[in-house]
């Protein structure tokens, strides 16, 4: 396991554990007006939630707010949570809203539909003729069920799905395979780049990569390890439900068409 999964692993364990309040000797002798007790001001409260998670080891990336009154959406490197507006409390994990028919709607993955959409003029695209939906998959060239995904492209395409590739090389965006990976961003023909690489032949028109390239390559890893992604390929269904793992294309298209 790497330091950072290791690191990763260590605060989430920490957060299940870890109460934001806390109540010192000299603190039991005067009455404290907490935060909770005044109305905080946007930036004041996003202070707050900075430096709470800051203690953690959390690095706060962004801050938005939410669709759940007194919450705040807060991005991480290390995944998307919710924290009060006094930053007292913290949740870990999915949370769902109830419209006025009973339906429900997954807050999280409709954060990472818009973080996922935001590569879009970065991904490579294999279009369906006849499109009917469209998914994004996390992929790694050096994933056998990965290649799996790709020899079977016809069969999604045929189905009527789009499907666009977002980098996620396993081992890291540094490295071997995310140098090759940025040689297929960078490539004139991606498509065929792609396809090269996950049949294990010489990258056709190989040309060095550019620090653009493998800045992409990076973003794009960060952004699946935002997401949660721990292996490929990883689905990521238009409402932004991550499906971990192949699916077959018919099996997919009943997913996508529940």
């Amino acid at each position: 396991m790497s330091f950072i999964r290791r690191t990763s692993a260590m605060i989430i364990a920490l957060l299940s554990v870890v109460s934001f309040t806390a109540c010192s000797d000299e603190q039991a002798k005067e009455k404290v007006v907490s935060p909770s007790a005044v109305e905080l001001s946007q930036s004041d409260s996003e202070e707050i939630i900075t430096q709470r998670l800051i203690t953690l080891g959390l690095p706060v990336e962004a801050i938005h707010d939410s669709e759940v009154d007194g919450f705040k959406q807060v991005e991480t490197p290390f995944g998307i949570f919710y924290v009060s507006d006094d930053g007292k409390h913290f949740v870990q994990g999915r949370i769902f809203e109830f419209d006025e028919n009973g339906n429900m709607k997954d807050l999280l993955a409709a954060r990472f539909a818009k973080l996922v959409d935001s590569q879009s003029e970065n991904m490579i695209v294999f279009p369906a003729k006849n499109e009917k939906h469209v998914i994004t998959v996390f992929t790694d060239i050096t994933c056998g069920y990965c290649t799996k995904l790709h020899k079977e492209m016809k069969d999604y395409n045929d189905a009527g799905i789009t499907v666009r590739y977002l980098a996620y090389p396993r081992q890291g965006y540094q490295g071997s395979v995310a140098d090759k990976m940025a040689q297929i961003w960078c490539a004139d023909d991606k498509q065929q780049a792609m396809a090269d690489a996950k049949s294990n032949r010489a990258i056709n028109g190989s040309k060095p990569a550019t620090a653009q390239c493998k800045n992409i390559i990076k973003e794009q890893y960060l952004l699946g390890r935002k997401m949660g992604v721990n292996g490929t390929p990883a689905i990521v269904l238009p409402n932004g439900d991550l499906v971990p793992g192949y699916k077959p294309a018919q099996e997919l298209l009943k997913d996508l068409e529940k």
